[in-house]
């Protein structure tokens, strides 16, 4: 495994973390967040 493997990986993440959170605002629901 390369370091650039494993930053894309924790990025994806990130991301998807993101959109999740933006989609409990959207829902009204970020104070479960």
């Amino acid at each position: 495994m390369t370091e650039s493997f494993w930053f894309r990986l924790v990025d994806g993440a990130l991301v998807s973390l993101e959109e999740t959170v933006e989609l409990a605002d959207a829902g009204g629901m970020a104070h479960l967040a």
